[in-house]
């Protein structure tokens, strides 16, 4: 729920009524049609934050903007994987405080978004299987 009231509170400062509103302005990427999750929008003064919400449930999140706070460690374990049309690759992502079992994160460069050129994507699951479809949800974002 305070998830949510910050989502309001940016929204209003952007002059738009209510998050859910505000994921129709396009700021955040598009969801497939077959998903239940709502963004919930958050506003920075040069990035924008969105986060895919299942009621109160953070699936994942993304940054969009020029200066991610994640930076991949080459030398470091990942994987192959896909965010939209882009190849990416997950790292681990520590999970204290997260109430997750497994979390992932990835950069993607965007040449799409004018203002934004980099899209940190964080993803956390309780299980490898949760974690699974959640990956095929971000494989069909569209930005």
């Amino acid at each position: 729920m305070i998830a949510f009231a910050r989502a309001a509170l940016a929204c209003a400062a952007i002059g738009i009524a209510s998050p859910v509103f505000c994921q129709t302005q396009g700021r955040c990427p598009k969801l497939p049609p077959d998903v239940e999750l709502k963004w919930m929008y958050s506003a920075g003064p040069d990035f924008d934050v969105c986060n895919a919400m299942r009621g109160d449930d953070q699936l994942f999140g993304i940054y969009l903007g020029n200066h991610p706070s994640f930076h991949p460690d080459a030398k470091k374990p990942s994987v192959k994987g896909k965010v939209g049309k882009h190849d990416v690759r997950w790292y681990d992502k520590p999970t204290e405080g997260s109430g997750k079992t497994i979390a992932k994160e990835a950069l993607v460069t965007l040449g799409e978004f004018p203002d934004h050129q980099v899209a940190h994507v964080w993803v956390g699951a309780a299980n490898a299987k949760e974690l699974e479809k959640t990956f095929d949800i971000l494989g069909r974002l569209v930005f």
